[in-house]
């Protein structure tokens, strides 16, 4: 079922309007912490910061993207 929805840009949308709300605010940097779509961060801009280990014990991957 939910590949029904891949392909559609939904993601694209929250991200930009998570970007919008952020600059609203007066952010000029943003980060988030993925465990499994790395690669599609890195595709879309996101600067690796590094790889570690949460609280729970699961590897994370944590990217920052500036906003201009």
């Amino acid at each position: 079922m939910l590949e029904n929805f891949r392909g559609n840009k939904i993601a694209e949308a929250l991200i930009n309007t998570v970007f919008k709300k952020c600059k609203e605010m007066g952010y000029t940097k943003i980060y988030l912490r993925t465990e499994h779509t790395a690669e599609y961060y890195q595709k879309r801009g996101w600067t690796f910061l590094e790889n570690t280990v949460d609280e729970y014990g699961e590897e994370t991957t944590v990217f920052y993207m500036s906003l201009k």
